[in-house]
This record gives C-alpha cells, sequence and structure tokens, in this order.
C-alpha cells in the first residue's frame, strides 16, 4: 500500500516538476532572443577573441595600446574611465578592454594597436542576467534554486517508476492474490484458507477452478469482478484473502 501511495505522488509531483521545467525552458528560449535585442547598444554580437591576431610578445605597453584604441574612436565608450578590465592575451598577441557591467568587449592587436574585434557579449550577459536575471538577481536565485533538488529527485523518482512495475509483476507472480489481478486479467479462483469465508463466497459462485475476470481495481474501494456472467464487488480486505491460480483460466 506504502509503494502504491509512493508511485502515485511520484507521478503527481512528476507532471508538476514538468510544467516548472516546461516554463523555465520557454523562458530561457525567449531570452536569447529577445535580451541581446533590447540590452544591446546596436554593437555586434561579438564571441571571444579574434583567430587571425598575430603572436608573440607585445610590442607595445599597455598605455600605448589603450591610447592607440581611444584614437580610433571606439565605438561603445566615450572615455578610457568607463573601461573595467583591461589584459593581454599573450596567446592570441592581443589586448582586450571590456566594460564588464555593460557586457562590452574590445580585442587590439599588440603590435599595432588596430581594433580587430568589438561588441557585445551576449553569451556572458544571458549566463548573468539569463533566467529573469534582468529583473533582479533575488528573482533569479528565486528560480534556479528549486532546480538542482529537483533534478535530484525526478532522477531518483524516476529509476523508482520504471522498475516498480517489474518488482510488483514479480511480487503478483509469487503471491497470487486477488489484488495483484491486473485489469482485464482472467484467472482461475483457488480458494482461501478461512472456511467461514469460503462459504461465503460459494454461496455466490466462487468455486475452485472458476474463471474470474478482473473488471475495476483501483488504489482504493472494491474490485469489481466477472464471475459466471455476474459482476461482483468485493471489499479490499476480502480479496487479499483470495487466492489465484496463475495459470489463465
Amino acid at each position: 500500500m506504502f509503494r502504491t501511495k509512493l508511485l502515485k505522488w511520484c507521478r503527481k509531483l512528476h507532471k508538476w516538476i514538468g510544467v516548472y521545467i516546461g516554463i523555465l525552458t520557454m523562458i530561457w528560449l525567449i531570452e536569447m532572443v529577445v535580451l541581446p535585442l533590447m540590452f544591446n547598444p546596436g554593437l555586434p554580437v561579438v564571441d571571444g577573441p579574434p583567430l587571425t591576431a598575430q603572436y608573440g610578445n607585445a610590442p607595445l605597453s599597455l598605455q600605448q595600446a589603450m591610447q592607440s584604441f581611444m584614437d580610433q574612436q571606439p565605438e561603445g565608450i566615450a572615455s578610457a574611465a568607463e573601461l573595467d578590465e583591461m589584459a593581454y592575451l599573450p596567446g592570441n598577441g592581443v589586448y582586450r578592454f571590456a566594460i564588464k557591467e555593460r557586457f562590452l568587449e574590445w580585442y587590439v592587436e599588440a603590435k599595432t594597436g588596430k581594433i580587430l574585434k568589438y561588441g557585445f557579449d551576449s553569451n556572458r550577459f544571458l549566463m548573468e542576467k539569463g533566467m529573469l536575471g534582468w529583473v533582479h538577481p533575488f528573482v533569479t536565485r528565486l528560480v534556479k534554486t528549486p532546480f538542482e533538488f529537483l533534478f535530484i529527485f525526478l532522477a531518483i523518482t524516476g529509476l523508482y517508476i520504471v522498475f516498480y512495475p517489474r518488482k510488483k509483476k514479480k511480487n503478483r507472480l509469487r503471491t497470487g492474490c486477488l489484488l495483484d489481478m491486473a485489469l482485464g486479467e482472467k484467472l482461475s479462483f483457488m480458494g482461501v484458507s478461512e472456511v467461514t469465508l469460503m462459504g461465503r463466497l460459494a454461496a455466490v459462485g466462487l468455486l475452485p477452478g472458476v474463471p474470474i475476470q478482473m473488471l475495476r481495481i483501483r488504489n482504493r474501494g472494491p474490485v469489481v469482478i466477472l464471475v459466471r456472467h455476474t459482476c461482483l464487488a468485493l471489499g479490499r480486505d476480502i480479496g487479499a484473502r483470495v487466492m489465484m491460480s496463475r495459470e489463465a483460466a
């Protein structure tokens, strides 16, 4: 009984968790399309350092590279004071200038000071501001926090739902109880251990060897069976004591 209730609640929770994940997915897909257009100041979308830069040690100092950068009147920035990140990337041979708060970055060739690539970093923007983070950081924490716990719950209960029916089938083969019959299944009545109950069942036509077909069985309430073209309703307490032959009638 406990396992049946657990399985029932697992399936209900799976339904609502699926709704929750579906809503998150829709929010994420909409944000991927809409947010870059809303928050991008009109610059190209940049996706990392350029691959065509010259490699080697930087002949220009950071100050020289910054001066060359500002002399080219780059789009999206009015003065060097707005920059909050300046770094040399030796593997690419470029300087990287960025305004992290506005998700803007520029890549300057280290040897010549020429701007090679610039724009709006939409990937980092979606990672930091996606999932309603653009509304308020508290909102995105509120939305994302349950996800990890629910993911673990789905993994555990999903395995339970997959393997429980098989286990239930094995138990059904072992016990041969009336309540273990599946809907529509047709088996032969064997009997009960109590003489008084056996007499009551015989009075309604339930004799050893008589075929029985399950018409209705639920988690609670009586079960309905078909015996010799007659529908009978038996309480679950009686059904638990009625033994069936596992060979089809």
